[in-house]
């Protein structure tokens, strides 16, 4: 190997960081001795590969920008050209910022070098301006179950169409888009080998919207409209999705239904919203008193918290539907007791419906005896429909959905996901990228 004179002057340990000398090999530490040489197979020579080095000497920082010409059997005698560099990355690819799950790490890493990705054939491009934070990032972030993967986390997301791939025919460029984050495919989870956590979901697996860009497929993105915000848009792309399909089209809720809805999160506030839309009679459940007091201004008839809602269950307080987004089994155990039971007589009435929306690792309880004599439907909501979110964006355009939403710049995500794991935020919360965030927003 040759190396620049400056470099064989001084003997100095070096760690050189990836891109540079052990380019081929990782990270490498060099150590060059006084007397002046032409290769590094002698003994004054020596080098060896140290793939953990994640530090740069100050000391060499100055004397690490030459050009070394290196010749390797280990290399099978290739003639390779490195330059030596302090820099971390010599791509000139422009670089983002983005926020990373890492593998067994409950917080994700920022990362401010990330290379800005370019869309495949059917792919666009998006300069996000809005990604929510969610519970089930939470979940992920416990680690129950574990996530091997690397990924830029985010699945909820809004942003401009900046670039094209070159099969794209009916996305416009410059035009804002919510992001479908299963795109539009609920029975594809069910082919997970795994189970569907196994499947690389946008932001589940694969790379999401906690960045200045992303990379999604033309076909998950929907337009929005021109007096929806880009915090609503991404927040209405999963929570409001998946709460809309929950309250319509699972639930079947119609006029004149009595609805119990636990969980007055994000989702639950939606879901309040939605069913009042409907026509039904909304009850909510939260132990939070900020939760019930919102649950009661956009139009629930009566909020309660657990020992209330106990009371009401032994005054004979009953309904056709409960949803529940928290689903534990405590939480569970009250829908069964508050839904109404079949009735046999000689007609049977509609029996009661339970629908689970909440992601829990919890066991839910049922005595077969019970669930055959009382009829009860319980059943499961996941996600929505691409007709869904378009719907979703309408009711927000239009007013008849309100949001409430804690917006946070992006480099604060890992602060945000804490308040939302310790219940310090009221509904749903956002992070924004640089290019759209202002100082003193929220």
């Amino acid at each position: 190997m040759q190396l620049c004179p400056e470099l064989l002057r001084r003997p100095t340990l070096y760690r050189i960081r990836q891109g540079s000398l052990a380019e081929l090999a990782g990270l490498a530490i060099v150590r060059v001795s006084a007397a002046p040489a032409r290769s590094l197979s002698g003994a004054s020579r020596w080098w060896r590969v140290n793939a953990g080095s994640r530090y740069i000497y100050k000391r060499a920082l100055r004397l690490l920008r030459c050009t070394a010409t290196t010749y390797s059997s280990s290399l099978n005698h290739q003639k390779t050209r490195y330059k030596l560099s302090s820099r971390r990355r010599t791509s000139t690819q422009p670089m983002m910022q983005a926020a990373v799950h890492v593998p067994s790490t409950p917080v994700l890493k920022l990362d401010n070098h990330f290379e800005i990705p370019k869309p495949g054939p059917d792919q666009v491009l998006i300069k996000v301006q809005a990604s929510g934070i969610c519970h089930s990032d939470v979940f992920l972030l416990s680690q129950f179950p574990d996530d091997p993967r690397t990924y830029i986390m985010g699945h909820e997301v809004s942003g401009i169409a900046v670039d094209l791939g070159s099969n794209v025919k009916d996305i416009v460029k410059d035009k804002r888009y919510a992001v479908m984050s299963i795109g539009g495919c609920v029975s594809c989870l069910a082919k997970g080998s795994s189970g569907p956590l196994s499947l690389p979901l946008f932001g589940v697996g694969s790379n999401g919207g906690h960045a200045e860009y992303t990379v999604v497929d033309a076909s998950t993105l929907v337009p929005v409209p021109d007096n929806v915000l880009p915090e609503q848009a991404a927040v209405a792309a999963d929570a409001g999705t998946t709460a809309w399909h929950a309250v319509k089209t699972t639930a079947g809720i119609k006029k004149g239904d009595k609805v119990m809805i636990t969980g007055i999160g994000g989702l639950g506030l939606f879901a309040v919203q939605y069913a009042v839309y409907l026509g039904a009679e909304v009850y909510a459940v939260d132990m939070r008193p900020s939760s019930r007091e919102l649950a009661i201004k956009f139009g629930a008839k009566q909020a309660y918290d657990l020992p209330e809602l106990d009371a009401a269950l032994q005054n004979g307080f009953s309904v056709d539907v409960a949803i529940d987004f928290v689903t534990t089994d405590t939480t569970f155990k009250r829908d069964y007791s508050a839904v109404n039971k079949k009735v046999f007589s000689s007609e049977l009435t509609v029996s009661g419906r339970i629908v689970i929306v909440g992601l829990s690792d919890q066991n839910l309880v049922i005595n077969g005896v019970d669930g055959l004599l009382t009829g009860i439907h319980v059943l499961f909501s996941l996600y929505g429909l691409r007709s869904d979110l378009v719907e979703v964006l309408d009711l927000i355009s239009k007013g008849h959905i309100k949001t409430v939403i804690d917006k946070r710049p992006l480099h604060e995500v890992n602060e945000a996901y804490d308040d939302l794991r310790a219940n310090r935020i009221l509904s749903r919360a956002v992070v924004i990228p640089p290019a759209f965030w202002k100082d003193g927003e929220n």
